[in-house]
């Protein structure tokens, strides 16, 4: 018997993501520009993965919001009318516990107001939680038999978020503890900022997009911007301590893991490199809330 339909959204500043789960399966996935979003696209796919189910209204939706409210509401709407699906946005919480995949996972954050942290970054450290548990763990990347680690968690897209997430392990389980974080621009708004508010320099701008990163200090204009910006993005992990480990997610991931490695060659800031590109944190984190509510 199918399991029920799981309908995923990341809803970014740039993008709308999707996914449509059975099980363990993705059967759709997409995305679309937040600027010019076809509606009438989504729900064609949204429907034909759902008409392997008798019923779309015996499954369920859940997204991660953190683009546009009138985009969210559009999508409210139009999964109501359309396939007889309520959407639910989770908010962060000062706490979280719940059981997935026979184990039990607590979920912490230290922030002021609970309620202000970025979903994104809430349901991020949930899933870099239970892959950590579930991939990482028991590996080579783990810093100790007791199971405790550092880890850094990078968002790098519009803006980067950089959090760190004390993670230790439990009888029958694992807690992660959010213990601070940075928000500052991502690589497209430094290019952005540098090309609109500078007299001479757009035309380095364009110009460093896509050129190999060197090493150290650069020796024309077109290389101390894109090593500036570089050095920008990663310096900040400095400020969060030692790591055991970073997981990157977003469209600038790659970038991003780039400039660390540029950054920090011998591993000082980073312990031997253990940076993972995991591109599907925010829908593990909605997944397993779904799954396990």
């Amino acid at each position: 018997m199918a399991r029920p339909l799981r309908i995923l959204f990341d809803l970014g500043n740039t993008r709308l993501k999707w996914r449509v789960l059975q099980g363990d399966l993705v059967e759709d996935e997409g995305h679309l520009p937040v600027s010019e979003p076809n509606w009438t696209g989504l729900m064609q796919r949204l429907q034909a993965a759902a008409d392997q189910w008798s019923s779309a209204k015996d499954g369920q939706a859940i997204g991660c919001r953190v683009g546009p409210r009138a985009l969210a509401q559009e999508l409210e709407t139009r999964l109501r009318q359309e396939m007889g699906l309520t959407i639910r946005w989770p908010l962060a919480d000062s706490s979280l516990q719940v059981q997935w995949a026979g184990q039990q996972f607590f979920l912490e954050q230290q922030y002021l107001e609970p309620a202000r942290l970025g979903t994104d970054r809430w349901l991020a450290a949930l899933g870099a939680l239970v892959k950590w548990a579930a991939d990482l763990g028991g590996a080579e990347a783990g810093p100790s038999d007791s199971g405790k680690a550092q880890l850094g968690l990078v968002s790098a897209g519009t803006a980067t978020v950089l959090d760190r997430l004390a993670i230790s392990r439990l009888e029958g389980g694992w807690r992660g503890q959010l213990t601070g974080g940075l928000i500052y621009p991502g690589f497209d708004l430094m290019r952005l900022a540098l090309a609109q508010q500078t007299a001479d320099l757009a035309a380095y701008v364009e110009e460093s997009i896509g050129r190999p990163l060197a090493a150290g200090l650069a020796i024309d204009s077109v290389g101390a911007v894109q090593a500036g910006i570089a050095a920008a993005q990663a310096g900040p992990m400095a400020w969060a301590g030692p790591l055991d480990a970073v997981m990157v997610h977003g469209g600038q991931a790659s970038a991003w893991s780039e400039a660390l490695a540029r950054l920090d060659p011998e591993g000082r800031l980073v312990a031997r490199q253990a940076v993972v590109q995991a591109e599907d944190l925010v829908f593990l984190g909605l997944r397993v809330l779904a799954e396990s509510s």
